[in-house]
């Protein structure tokens, strides 16, 4: 597990220390980029949808999806926490919107 830099909170004191977190199922693995553990590990995903292409929007999240149920199969409790970055470009905005498995 390789640990990663404290977050600070709005007042400056450390919130919480955040480490990498693998899951692996029999025929899957994904290391999450950031995650912390009380009860069960909580991992936090940051996923853009800010594409150039909006119909890669709706691939994403599919992917996405597919990638959470995967992981839903390994016998460590956790939670996924997903940090969405919405498209920039108004007109894509929509697809987001509509089309994006949130």
């Amino acid at each position: 597990m390789r640990r990663l830099p404290a977050v600070q909170s709005e007042t400056g004191k450390t919130a919480k220390k955040l480490s990498s977190k693998r899951i692996e199922t029999e025929d899957y693995q994904y290391e999450f980029r950031f995650g912390w553990q009380n009860s069960i590990w909580h991992l936090d995903e940051p996923v853009s949808f800010d594409l150039l292409d909006p119909n890669s929007i709706r691939e994403k999240a599919v992917r996405w999806y597919g990638r959470s149920g995967r992981a839903s199969r390994s016998p460590e409790k956790f939670k996924i926490h997903f940090l969405l970055g919405e498209p920039r470009q108004p007109g894509h905005r929509k697809h987001f919107r509509t089309r994006c498995i949130c």
